[in-house]
């Protein structure tokens, strides 16, 4: 399991490659599963670690934003952008081909290597890479004034506070701008 630990991060670099291929400019990555576009969310991961007689199963969903209207975009409730306003015009099935492909490919690179080798690629396309922002832990913790650092080499975000350096996994964490 802690081997799945950047899983979500490979899938959102994997996703850059494919949007940036089909011309979207400007893509950021938000740890630990969101694909930005000037700091409007574009896409969404999800990894879900599932049981089965089988074993345990890893299930891999992403959602990208194609085409919402502004009364779409408006019941968001963070600033979101889709492809058609930023210039995508290839049809549902080109794109989905794309992205599909392209996590294909990273995911078989990540099965055989891990996420350290992704460490330096998720860090220079991660929208909050050594800035300010605020660390929202859960209901009943305050927010949190930190610096994100980077990530490490599970997928781990690494942020300063004034209580020091410290190391977040997924769960209840939210890192926002400042």
């Amino acid at each position: 399991i802690n081997d799945l630990g950047g899983l979500s991060l490979v899938v959102g670099i994997a996703l850059a490659e494919a949007l940036e291929n089909l011309g979207v400019e400007g893509i950021a990555l938000k740890w630990p599963n969101d694909v930005w576009v000037n700091e409007h969310k574009l896409a969404g991961i999800l990894v879900e670690l599932m049981s089965s007689p089988n074993g345990s199963r890893i299930v891999v969903g992403f959602g990208v934003n194609v085409s919402l209207n502004k009364q779409e975009m408006d019941a968001i409730d963070q600033p979101v952008t889709d492809l058609r306003h930023n210039g995508v015009v290839e049809t549902r099935s080109i794109i989905a081909s794309s992205c599909i492909n392209s996590v294909s490919k990273f995911l078989d690179y990540f099965e055989t290597n891990g996420f350290q080798s992704f460490v330096p690629a998720f860090n220079k396309l991660h929208a909050l890479h050594e800035k300010e922002c605020v660390l929202v832990n859960g209901a009943n913790v305050p927010n949190k004034a930190v610096k994100v650092i980077g990530v490490g080499p599970i997928g781990q975000l690494i942020v300063e506070s004034k209580e020091g350096v410290e190391q977040l996994h997924g769960g209840e964490i939210s890192i926002r701008p400042k």
